[in-house]
């Protein structure tokens, strides 16, 4: 099956009547992500609860940030039906390069290349706007997104620590790319 990409950026937005029917969409596709991978990083009460309406609010607000133009969302489908979606912008820190902010794939469709499309359309988007590197943060519980990183040519840069819904701190890892 192939992968299809499209992006909403400030150019792309009118793909969508109002932004607002975006939020709903990539809100879903990270909840769903955020379920599977986060299981043991995330209590399992916020993420049975909570995370599909936080999820929703936070991209209500964002998706209008980044329509601004500091970044764009990229979605992945497959046969038409939403797969994934990847978020990137210069970021808060621009000594470390553009931020891949999110990147999550619908549990079903990981290992199809879905996040491996999604993050070779972010290495041309942040090359076509200057940007020497890309950076991300992932849990270090995260196993699996560590090594789908580590294949797809990202390194650990620092660890830190970053306070999850229910107060405790977990350890997460910023990794770096040179596109």
């Amino acid at each position: 099956m192939a992968v299809t990409l499209g992006g909403v950026g400030r150019k792309q937005r009118d793909e969508f009547r109002r932004l607002d029917e975006l939020a709903p969409l990539v809100a879903s596709l990270h909840a769903a992500s955020w379920k599977s991978a986060y299981r043991g990083i995330f209590p399992q009460a916020w993420l049975d609860a909570e995370v599909e309406g936080e999820r929703l609010r936070h991209w209500r607000q964002r998706v209008h940030e980044l329509a601004a133009g500091t970044g764009e969302i990229f979605l992945a489908s497959i046969a038409q039906r939403p797969a994934g979606f990847l978020c990137i912008e210069i970021g808060p820190e621009k000594e470390w390069g553009a931020l891949v902010d999110a990147l999550h794939v619908l549990p079903s469709l990981r290992g199809r290349r879905v996040g491996g499309s999604l993050l070779a359309r972010a290495e041309k988007w942040a090359l076509d706007r200057g940007q020497r590197q890309m950076y991300l943060w992932v849990f270090e519980e995260n196993h699996a997104a560590r090594r789908f990183y580590r294949r797809e040519g990202w390194h650990d840069a620092e660890r830190q620590l970053q306070e999850v819904p229910g107060g405790e701190r977990r350890a997460i890892w910023r990794l770096i790319k040179r596109p």
